[in-house]
């Protein structure tokens, strides 16, 4: 605080400008000169360079020496490590940062050449699974049968260097005329039968036999369609033909056949069939054990194929909730593991046979009779 009365004395100016007067005016010491001497820098330790246990310092009369307190709170440097030499400007995260991006296309090539892999090699299992025309086997170096395939399916897809492909002047109908009819052509006919579709269907089961093999046993399938087709169109045929017969005698047609659906059901149209024949014996018409044996082969066909789409199509149309499914699925049962051609094609020309046997029978007897009223 500064009071009322309260004066103050300023010193006076001293007359050498080096001296440093107090506040009371007193003759002042001279400042002490400090003199710096410069501290050489220190050289790295090297490894097997022993540290002394204590250095000891001398301190001028000027300097003054820091106290023990001082001294702890100063942080220690950490000694550098002599056998890692660093170059200027590297880091660890630098080099990271670097490799990401090498590390991540590597990994998509991996990824890339990994699915290429198990894409050819599902190619190649499905090829030899289809064996598709033209297909040939591998055969192993030597003939020693031990050193072959053990399932006989190492198979490889021989594609022709040319190929048909479609062109401009490509067409499937030609604007021909009854003059250009010759072997290599075919007339159609204004009003094919009964007999002509089921004769071609027929002949296209022995041709199929003729091409199918080992090699091409896919041909199973337009075999059995077109066997299973031309019986459909004769058990078609002969409805038509005993209708007929029993018109010509006077017969009433069993109501079961006026009621029969247009579908590709066999069981049902042989059933009304043999509804019809029962009457016709009675008229007089000869019936022998081969009815018997047609039946059985009947059945045998409805229970693989009811609706004759089990060969025409991989899939069945399936429903909205499932969706399609395959039309053969191992282990079902239904199915052989391996159908014989030969005895297949069999089959089907004692069932041609027959059925030709008795339509023919009943054409001639409505030809060759008197119409009854």
């Amino acid at each position: 605080m500064i009071y009322p009365d309260q004066q103050f004395v300023l010193p006076a100016v001293p007359s050498n400008p080096d001296s440093a007067p107090d506040l009371n005016g007193r003759d002042v010491i001279s400042a002490p000169e400090v003199v710096l001497t410069p501290v050489e820098p220190e050289e790295a330790p090297v490894a097997d360079a022993k540290v002394p246990a204590e250095v000891v310092v001398e301190a001028g009369a000027d300097e003054v020496m820091p106290s023990d307190e001082e001294l702890r709170d100063e942080p220690v440097p950490a000694a550098p490590n002599p056998n890692r030499a660093e170059p200027a400007g590297w880091s660890a995260g630098q080099v990271i940062g670097d490799l990401k991006p090498i590390g991540a296309t590597a990994a998509a090539l991996a990824l890339f050449g990994g699915s290429l892999l198990f894409t050819l090699r599902r190619l190649r299992g499905i090829q030899a699974a289809r064996r598709r025309p033209g297909t040939v086997i591998d055969p192993p170096p030597g003939d020693d049968p031990s050193t072959r395939c053990r399932h006989d399916k190492c198979r490889a897809i021989v594609i022709p260097m040319e190929i048909p492909w479609p062109k401009s002047d490509t067409r499937l109908l030609l604007n021909q005329t009854a003059t250009d009819i010759d072997s290599a052509n075919a007339a159609f006919q204004i009003s094919p039968s009964w007999g002509s579709y089921r004769a071609a269907f027929e002949e296209a089961v022995r041709s199929l036999q003729a091409k199918a093999s080992r090699d091409s046993d896919y041909m199973i399938f337009p075999l059995w369609f077109c066997g299973r087709h031309a019986v459909e169109l004769g058990l078609k045929e002969l409805t038509a033909v005993l209708s007929a017969y029993l018109g010509r005698f006077g017969a009433a047609v069993p109501a079961d056949v006026g009621q029969l659906e247009v579908n590709h059901g066999l069981l049902e149209r042989w059933n009304a069939i043999e509804l019809m024949m029962a009457v016709a014996v009675d008229l007089g018409a000869h019936r022998d054990d081969g009815q018997v044996h047609f039946a059985r082969l009947v059945d045998e066909l409805e229970a693989v194929d009811k609706t004759s789409m089990r060969f025409r199509y991989p899939t069945t149309k399936g429903s909205k909730k499932k969706g399609p499914e395959p039309q053969f699925r191992p282990g079902a049962g239904d199915l052989p593991e391996v159908v014989s051609i030969a005895q297949l094609v069999d089959g089907f020309e004692a069932m041609f046979g027959y059925l030709t046997g008795c339509i023919d029978y009943f054409e001639d007897a409505i030809e060759n009779s008197e119409p009854q009223n």
